[in-house]
């Protein structure tokens, strides 16, 4: 008995050493696998379990989540956690995941671009069901309900459907550049390649804007992100990393993270409080191991900056434009003054005798006359929070009250505006200046 004692102690801290290793091996072999970070934490999905990283040693509990893949996204102290297709929807409050409504997976939208706006939820792009999509969605946490984003930007002059796009939102713009889009050369379409184009969305205006031609860099796009780290959007290919800060237009090329061999990594998040990455690296054919870099022994201390594009013309080019701009400045002069001309020629004193809720509703209108504006388009000006039914009864009554200062300013017997139903949807109502 004594001697069995004996040999159990000696060979107990082998055995635990050994399920240590076989656990730690089995958490990082997880087909969910998710590194992410909020406040001064980080985290790692695997399967049913979260571990929180950052502790030491590393902590473990249930996380009750559905199995699936799934998007962190995060803006000071408020997170979300969406799936990779988007649909099902997460908050992260004290370290607790809280489901948000009951929608199923939209399998709509894999590879999309999750962002956080007004303490909502938005997602741009992503492929699925056949098609590369090109819609702005937003989730609605007190409803549960997902809808989409208008915009006033013509179908044809708009951002094309991305997958994988990269991007960045700060100051109420989306910024967005490459991308995997169809291949119109390729037979069938069936072939993909990657955008060469940056694209920013106004939320302000509700209107895609093109930017110009991306760096060769972005062609080959991306493998790992990191949307969190202070110098842009982070991203790893397998032999690059390089963050983007939009509104300064660089790409910031980290020529020193070549040295570690991005190729090995297979997550990783940035914690802001430590100030450096927490990565699972493959260290041979059969084992991962999970490492905390500073940002030097990440990226290096050696960095190259690029402009992420370039809007240029050719000459020739700037000749057609202002011969077409001529000729349509001939024929806009000669032509009978129309009610958008009267209304732009009286602009400040007609602006006078209008509420604010009548002038945004009178910018939107000028900016896009003669074309129609969708209902739904004007309705995003009012409360988000009132019922459809109360959004669209503010919207009557601010068109009929502006139609009828129209009138009684301009001295005009009939409507100042016309209505119809939407040639794609005759359940949706537009309405513009008449001509």
């Amino acid at each position: 008995m004594l001697m069995k004692l004996i040999v159990t102690l000696l060979f107990l801290p082998i055995i635990f050493l050994g399920s240590v290793r076989a656990q730690n091996k089995n958490i990082f072999e997880a087909s969910n696998l998710l590194l992410f970070s909020f406040q001064e934490n980080s985290f790692l999905i695997s399967g049913d379990s979260i571990y929180t990283v950052s502790d030491d040693p590393l902590t473990a509990k249930a996380h009750g989540l559905e199995n699936l893949t799934y998007n962190f996204v995060s803006q000071g102290d408020l997170a979300y956690l969406v799936n990779s297709s988007n649909g099902v929807v997460y908050s992260f409050e004290k370290q607790v995941f809280n489901r948000l409504g009951q929608s199923a997976p939209f399998l709509s939208q894999f590879g999309h671009f999750p962002f956080i706006r007004s303490s909502k939820l938005f997602t741009f792009g992503g492929y699925g069901l056949f098609t590369h999509k090109n819609i702005i969605t937003q989730f609605n946490a007190a409803t549960g309900e997902t809808a989409l984003q208008p915009t006033i930007t013509k179908q044809n002059e708009m951002i094309p459907g991305l997958c994988k796009p990269m991007g960045q939102f700060i100051d109420n713009s989306l910024f967005i550049a490459s991308g995997e889009i169809y291949n119109e050369d390729s037979p069938f379409k069936l072939d993909i390649r990657h955008s060469t184009e940056a694209w920013n969305f106004d939320f302000d205006t509700l209107e895609w804007f093109y930017l110009g031609q991306t760096n060769e860099m972005l062609s080959k796009g991306y493998r790992l992100s990191v949307l969190n780290y202070p110098e842009g959007s982070l991203y790893l290919d397998f032999d690059t990393a390089f963050s983007l800060d939009f509104p300064n237009n660089q790409i910031h090329f980290y020529k020193g993270s070549q040295m570690l061999n991005l190729a090995s990594i297979e997550a990783l998040t940035y914690n802001p409080s430590k100030g450096g990455f927490y990565i699972i690296k493959k260290r041979n054919r059969v084992q991962k191991e999970l490492l905390f870099l500073n940002k030097s022994e990440m990226l290096g201390d050696l960095v190259e900056t690029y402009p992420i594009y370039t809007n240029t013309i050719p000459w020739v080019e700037y000749g057609i434009i202002l011969i077409v701009f001529s000729v349509i400045l001939y024929f806009t002069l000669r032509k009978k003054k129309t009610l958008e001309a009267k209304i732009r020629s009286k602009k400040n004193s007609f602006y006078k005798t209008l509420s604010t809720k009548e002038q945004e509703i009178l910018n939107i209108l000028l900016h896009s006359s003669p074309d129609y504006v969708p209902f739904p388009v004007l309705m995003q000006l009012f409360n988000q929070d009132l019922s459809y039914d109360n959004l669209k009864k503010k919207l009557r009554g601010t068109l009929d009250s502006l139609d009828q200062k129209l009138m009684v300013f301009f001295k005009s017997k009939e409507t100042c505006m016309e209505e119809r139903k939407s040639i794609e949807d005759a359940r949706v109502k537009e309405v513009k200046l008449k001509a």
